[in-house]
């Protein structure tokens, strides 16, 4: 407690308090007495903790500790620690991307899976953008299979069933969560079939 309210206290005070003393005392003869070597010590011990504490590590910590105490009780996250979190995953991705696709061979993709529910509705999400670059109406847009790449966000290489012995090829980019984890029809392939592999385009 003694150190926090004696920075309150300018430095330039302290000095100039020495200064008066030295005047007083009259000319000094260039060679200190061991108690006047004491109290300069003394002195500059207090100058320097008359100083922002933020000038040395060591004494900021000391603050910190002394101001702020353990840790609160814990609670229950918010939305707004939910978007902290989302932009943590976010840099984290953006950083280890490169990393990740400098170890794959040309293309990157992962093995092939089959598709699910979450593939589907992608695909139900795609279909009209699809149509309009196929430039044909399909009657059925049905997820068979997919492949995904790491990068920004993702790619997912999705084979389609569209009717009869027809499949589609289509790769949509999904962004990642803190940019809003939305999806765009980067390109397609038509006509597939079903024999077709997945790879990259």
């Amino acid at each position: 407690m003694v150190d926090l309210i004696a920075m309150d206290v300018p430095s330039d005070i302290a000095v100039q308090d020495r200064q008066q003393v030295q005047e007083s005392d009259g000319p000094s003869s260039g060679t200190l007495s061991g108690e006047d070597e004491r109290d300069d010590a003394l002195m500059q011990r207090e100058t320097i903790n008359l100083k922002n504490p933020c000038d040395n590590p060591m004494e900021t910590d000391t603050v910190i500790m002394s101001l702020g105490g353990g840790l609160s009780e814990q609670e229950e996250a918010t939305a707004e620690v939910q978007k902290i979190c989302d932009e943590e995953v976010c840099s984290l991705r953006l950083f280890t991307a490169p990393i990740i696709m400098a170890g794959m061979m040309c293309g990157g993709l992962a093995e092939s899976k089959q598709a699910d529910a979450e593939v589907q509705q992608i695909c139900d999400k795609m279909k009209d953008h699809a149509e309009k670059k196929a430039g044909k109406k399909f009657n059925v847009f049905t997820a068979k299979s997919y492949k995904t790449q790491v990068v920004a966000g993702r790619n997912l290489f999705i084979k389609v069933h569209v009717g009869g012995e027809e499949c589609v090829h289509i790769r949509v980019y999904e962004k990642l969560p803190c940019y809003g984890g939305d999806l765009e029809l980067s390109d397609l392939q038509y006509p597939k079939s079903h024999q077709d592999p997945i790879e990259y385009f």
